[in-house]
């Protein structure tokens, strides 16, 4: 956030943000789509310990850096007893939950925790993770459990649209290179 959520008000409560290094307070609803989808999440940590969290799409606005940063955050209230639920539609977000599940287990993990900058907090266990796939078929939406392989979750309907993209891309420069 490069800042912080201040809260003033008896009655009615005015939420700014206050960037670092500066003196300037800026009226939440004026800051950017980024500082708006954090500011109740940290809002609600300010209270203490939470029992369960659920968050629609927790990297929207998010550049995929800090996407990879709120992953962190999340496995470290996991760590700290908070029950997560998530959604997102974000191959970048699910990767980096994969890569700190893979982690968990590792057998290089010291060495990689170490080279990679993450701590034990960072870490999720497997056993502890649930993931589910929501498809749209004609009839309705068909629900699915996915599949944990050792590297994480398979996640078929971003898998398939990332092969894609990929092979668009392919084709789009194989044609470019003929002309």
């Amino acid at each position: 956030m490069h800042g912080r959520v201040k809260v003033t008000g008896e009655d009615t409560r005015l939420f700014e943000y206050l960037p670092e290094n500066t003196e300037i307070a800026v009226p939440l609803h004026a800051a950017s789509s980024m500082i708006t989808e954090l500011a109740p999440l940290l809002l609600l940590l300010r209270q203490g310990p939470v029992g369960t969290i659920i968050l629609e799409e927790p990297e929207a606005h998010l550049h995929l850096a800090a996407q990879r940063l709120m992953a962190r955050a999340l496995a470290r209230l996991l760590r700290a007893g908070t029950r997560v639920l998530v959604t997102t539609h974000s191959d970048t977000f699910v990767q980096q939950i994969n890569n700190l599940m893979n982690l968990h287990s590792h057998p290089d993990r010291d060495r990689l925790m170490k080279e990679l900058g993450y701590d034990l907090e960072d870490l999720i266990d497997p056993a502890n993770a649930k993931a589910y796939e929501f498809v749209s078929r004609e009839n309705g939406t068909r629900v699915s459990e996915l599949e944990k392989a050792s590297e994480g979750f398979v996640v078929p309907s971003l898998n398939e649209t990332l092969v894609n993209l990929a092979q668009e891309t392919i084709n789009l420069d194989e044609e470019g290179n003929d002309r």
